[in-house]
């Protein structure tokens, strides 16, 4: 990592401040040291990784909202290389922007390296910082062209990037081993990360040679060749022993060994100077990991090997070890725009340290595009004001309100409270109640089924003592023969039993002609006994509701449809009162100070900016096009049929209804009356 000195940044400002926003400085001390603050904690470069991380993603982010409040920032921000140690120092906000991305980066390669690759986790995060380090190495490449120091060189930065991009390759191999993929695809992505840092090897060469890096980098990169290139072998050989190929297998396994030993005959002959950035543990581990790859290479060739014990084979092919080949990467950097729309950077950023400080110029541009924000307003309110008022004239000029109110009043008088609708049905009712009151059918088809009831007992006992004098007196002739000496009953039996059918026929036509009585009783009754039943008697208890559906239908769809109009008006208040507080909130000036070079288009930035309140134009010209609609229903409704004559025919015609009910009922109510009480003598 590269390190730095104390910067001042008071200092670097204060003549800004004074200069560019005719501010007294010392007004903004307190921002100024939150910003000193902000860099002397992201630069330190102490604690957890991933806390340095975001310390300096909060720096970086505010360099560039600071670089939007003074694009031209004098000061001197001195830095170290990170290899040779060199102090640099330039006067512009770029280099302290790269130093900074770098030290990002560098960041975000420790962090993927610290991953434990045995975790599901920690090879993806691996894999991330990685492409990430890449991709702020990319950033630095293509913004700082005049390179300050030889570790900000394009050519040491393309090596980082490909080094990084090795590794996110590295991590993904851990994938695909972890995940036990095919050896053939394992092979394959071994031999790219081996060509990889082949490539790798080669570009370190001029480095190591002017000693900007040290040769310890150049002996890693070859251990870590042979040692990928040893493992795309092995798994070769393993694809190939799996498919019956051993021959081809032992060859492969032959050259995997060769690779990993001298991998590991790399590892044990080297040592790292004090100043390498590697340590003799490193050297351990690379000796250790390699050693254990030879093991298990020639432990797989002992087994195919025993198994041509019994018949060697015929050839052995010979496989030269090569350079390998292809160095595309499997994946790709993530670019600094990806890494900084990411909102864990953007939390880490912050609010701006000097939101409070805008340049007068922007200041007059936010005034332009306020009244422009303003006139749209205007706009959205005369547009609404029309809607209404063309509203309000349709529904006064047709008394639409004053109708709906009137055909509610009508149908709840004449339905809802049941209001008497004919003196004469009135009559007929206490007529009714008279006779009832006198003597009622209900109670007069009760005594009618009492009498029937002891009609029918007694001429069933009558023809049932018939029916035993015969069998009595069968039994006793049959029992004293010629002694019995009574005459047979028969002939006054036969008497009796003709005298008899009549009467057991006249009961059962009085029986069904009295079921026909209480037939027709049970039809009326209900209404009957609503007449009679109490003094508050109601027409609505004999309205059928069937007859009034077609009014009520008629009064619910009116204001129904009334109702939609009045909702479609509020909403589109609702939307006004929306864009009005969008407005209220707006701030241009941040993107004003992005774009405040000579250059912009200011008509196409503030078009730009005027879209955010296109779904608010939208949705009022929806609410006017549907205000439209829902008030050609209402007016349709009032045209074709005027609402207060169509509901006072349709009570009209159920008074009608009503009454003619209630006569047929009275003229049934006295067909019983004159069929069940006897007519005076």
């Amino acid at each position: 990592m590269k390190t730095t000195e104390s910067v001042d940044w008071y200092h670097h400002l204060r003549d800004s401040i004074r200069q560019l926003y005719e501010e007294n400085p010392r007004d903004f001390l307190v921002q100024c040291r939150e910003l000193q603050s902000c860099r002397d904690t992201a630069i330190s470069g102490t604690g957890d990784l991933e806390v340095v991380e975001t310390l300096l993603l909060r720096y970086y982010g505010q360099l560039e909202l600071l670089e939007l409040h003074f694009p031209k920032v004098a000061g001197t921000f001195p830095w170290r290389d990170a290899f040779t140690g060199k102090l640099t120092s330039q006067s512009t906000l770029a280099i302290e922007k790269a130093s900074v991305l770098f030290q990002i980066a560098a960041i975000h390669s420790s962090i993927a390296a610290s991953q434990d690759r045995s975790e599901p986790g920690g090879i993806q995060k691996a894999v991330r910082y990685s492409r990430t380090a890449a991709g702020l190495l990319i950033y630095i490449i293509d913004h700082f062209l005049h390179a300050p120091s030889t570790d900000m060189s394009t050519e040491v930065l393309r090596f980082l990037v490909d080094l990084m991009l090795a590794q996110a390759n590295e991590s993904f191999l851990n994938k695909c081993s972890r995940e036990d993929q095919a050896d053939t695809l394992i092979s394959k992505v071994a031999s790219q990360v081996a060509s990889l840092y082949f490539s790798l090897k080669e570009q370190v060469k001029p480095f190591t040679e002017n000693r900007t890096f040290e040769p310890s980098w150049d002996k890693i990169l070859q251990i870590k060749e042979k040692y990928f290139m040893s493992l795309s072998n092995y798994h070769l050989a393993l694809s190939k022993s799996a498919s019956g190929m051993h021959t081809e297998s032992l060859s492969w396994l032959m050259l995997a060994e060769s690779n990993a030993k001298e991998a590991a005959h790399i590892a044990s002959t080297f040592t790292f100077p004090p100043s390498s950035p590697f340590t003799q543990t490193s050297r351990l581990f690379w000796f250790r990991f390699t050693s254990s790859h030879v093991s298990l290479c020639s432990s797989e060739r002992s087994r195919i090997e025993r198994e041509f014990v019994s018949r060697p084979p015929l050839h052995l092919p010979v496989l030269e070890p090569s350079a390998p080949k292809g160095t595309q990467s499997l994946v790709s950097a993530i670019l600094i725009q990806d890494l900084f729309r990411d909102s864990r950077a953007q939390k880490a950023i912050g609010r701006d340290i000097f939101a409070d400080l805008i340049p007068l110029v922007v200041h007059e541009r936010a005034r332009v595009f306020s009244e422009m924000e303003s006139n749209l307003v205007r706009g959205e309110i005369e547009k609404a004001a029309r809607a209404e008022d063309e509203v309000k004239r349709s529904l006064l000029e047709d008394l639409v309100k004053e109708k709906l109110q009137e055909v509610k009043s009508i149908t709840r008088e004449n339905l809802d409270l049941g209001t008497d609708i004919s003196h004469e049905i009135q009559d007929w009712r206490t007529e009714i109640v008279g006779a009832e009151t006198q003597e009622g059918v209900e109670k007069r088809l009760a005594e009618l089924d009492l009498s029937r009831l002891y009609s029918k007992q007694y001429l069933v006992s009558i023809k049932r003592l018939l029916e035993i004098e015969g069998t009595e007196y069968s039994r006793l002739k049959t029992r004293y023969g010629p002694r019995w000496t009574q005459d047979p009953p028969l002939k006054e039996q036969d008497s009796f039993q003709e005298s008899l059918k009549p009467l057991l026929k006249a009961f059962e036509g009085a029986t069904s002609s009295d079921k026909q009585v209480a037939t027709l009783w049970n039809s009326i009754r209900e209404v009957i006994k609503s007449l009679v039943g109490h003094e508050s008697f109601k027409v609505l208890e004999l309205i059928d509701r069937k007859d009034a559906s077609e009014a009520e239908d008629f009064v619910r769809d009116f204001e129904e449809k009334m109702v939609t109009l009045d909702q479609i008006g509020r909403e589109r208040r609702g939307v006004i009162r929306d864009l009005k507080d969008e407005v209220h909130h707006s701030n241009i000036a941040p993107s004003l100070l992005m774009n405040m070079d000579a250059n912009t288009d200011e008509a196409a930035l503030f078009s730009e900016e005027l879209k955010k309140y296109k779904p608010y134009q939208q949705r009022l010209a929806s609410t006017i096009l549907s205000e439209q609609t829902a008030l050609y229903e209402v007016i349709k409704i009032v045209d074709e049929r005027d609402p207060v004559v169509f509901v006072s025919h349709e009570l009209e015609r159920i008074k009608k209804t009503v009454v003619e009910r209630v006569r047929s009922i009275r003229e049934d109510y006295q067909t019983q009356r004159t069929r069940l009480l006897p007519r005076p003598q």
